[in-house]
């Protein structure tokens, strides 16, 4: 017998994202930082890119956040954040370093990896929806927000 299987959105593969963490770690524009852990225990990381320096005209540098997979089951957002991760550390990309001269951007490259190991949607390893824990994330039920 033949099997097909079908997926919500296309896949993405856990060893992937660690391959793509640790490329970005590789570049000196980004810091890698260990926000805490998940319900499991799982690292959620944090990447921090940023060129050296002040900025252009001398303003305060701006903040910019981006946080990929709150709920589990979209990987999409995990190949969105790569060609992202991708786009910061290309020093021949004009566009990103531009952003980086103003700005510093903030990313969260897997909120839910518990949820994801499980095969969840939406939930964490707690069964909570991250996306409507923002406000009153708790260490016990919904470290990931609480820590972001």
């Amino acid at each position: 017998h033949d099997l097909v299987y079908y997926a919500f959105f296309a896949p993405y593969p856990l060893t992937r994202y660690y391959d793509v963490v640790a490329k970005a770690q590789s570049s000196p524009l980004c810091d890698l930082r260990v926000l805490g852990q998940t319900v499991q225990g799982r690292d959620l990381f944090l990447l921090k890119f940023a060129k050296t320096g002040g900025t252009e005209g001398g303003g305060k540098r701006r903040k910019c956040w981006l946080i990929a997979r709150q709920h589990a089951g979209e990987s999409m957002a995990s190949w969105f954040i790569e060609a992202t991760i991708q786009r910061l550390i290309d020093s021949s990309d004009t566009v990103s370093q531009q952003l980086l001269a103003a700005a510093d951007v903030y990313i969260v490259p897997h909120m839910n990896p518990d949820g994801s190991f499980a095969g969840n949607l939406r939930a964490n390893a707690a069964g909570v929806d991250l996306n409507r824990a923002w406000p009153e994330p708790s260490m016990e039920n919904s470290p990931e927000v609480f820590l972001t």
